[in-house]
């Protein structure tokens, strides 16, 4: 059986660390955006990354605070851009 995370060491394991925080900052930006249009679907996406996050953290004990903050700055910075930016969501005719 193989394992959830691959064993990596040096720069495959930077690389690997740095795609994986990307790919939560995105969701959490993407979760943020969501709420403009789709409050629901992004309080089910906020829900399901939580309980996903905390049963990981719980089985391979990764530290998915790591992982559930990088999500957290996702969201804020979104929030922020979209507070800064109110009509960035509008389609321009």
């Amino acid at each position: 059986m193989m394992p959830l995370r691959p064993r990596l060491s040096g720069r495959k394991r930077v690389a690997y660390i740095i795609v994986t925080q990307v790919g939560h900052f995105v969701a959490g930006v993407l979760t943020a955006l969501c709420a403009v249009s789709y409050p629901l679907l992004s309080a089910f996406m906020f829900i399901i990354f939580i309980v996903y996050e905390v049963n990981e953290d719980w089985h391979l004990s990764d530290s998915a605070y790591r992982d559930i903050l990088v999500y957290a700055v996702g969201i804020y910075v979104a929030a922020v851009i979209l507070l800064l930016y109110p009509n960035i969501l509008v389609a321009r005719s």
